[in-house]
């Protein structure tokens, strides 16, 4: 096998895996997108079925503030005292969906028996605009 054979050969085998690549980096958003859209996959007798994580509805939304309405609290409160079981980033993402009405902060808790503060955990609280509506509106509803 001389060189030139050994070069075409070579080449031969490695075009189909740089053309994959290749046509992977060039159209790696429409790939992402399609992969997003799948909602099941089938082979055979296997079939999958692929659920996408639901954003808060109104009603979690609404019972998330009425909680908040009494005291800020951190995210892991409400895992541990509520039905929420969101992670960090879900709670993040429903305080940006809401910036009017939730911001972040981080809550520092103090043990008094072992006169320790705790370091801070991220929480939430209602803006100040959000109470006042929330009071104007439970003024308007007592009238």
């Amino acid at each position: 096998m001389d060189w030139l054979t050994f070069i075409a050969y070579l080449t031969k085998s490695l075009v189909w895996p740089i053309v994959v690549i290749v046509g992977i980096v060039v159209f790696r958003q429409p790939i992402t997108t399609l992969v997003v859209s799948v909602k099941r996959l089938r082979y055979k007798d296997l079939e999958i079925e692929l659920v996408a994580p639901e954003e808060a509805t109104e009603q979690e939304t609404s019972a998330i503030v009425s909680y908040l309405q009494r005291s800020p609290h951190s995210f892991q409160w409400f895992r541990e005292n509520t039905d929420f079981q969101y992670t960090d980033a879900d709670f993040e993402k429903l305080i940006s969906k809401y910036p009017q009405m939730l911001e972040k902060i981080t809550i520092v808790s103090r043990d008094e028996t072992k006169r320790k503060t705790e370091p801070g955990r991220p929480g939430m609280r209602l803006t100040q605009d959000a109470k006042e509506k929330i009071k104007d509106a439970l003024a308007i509803r007592r009238t």
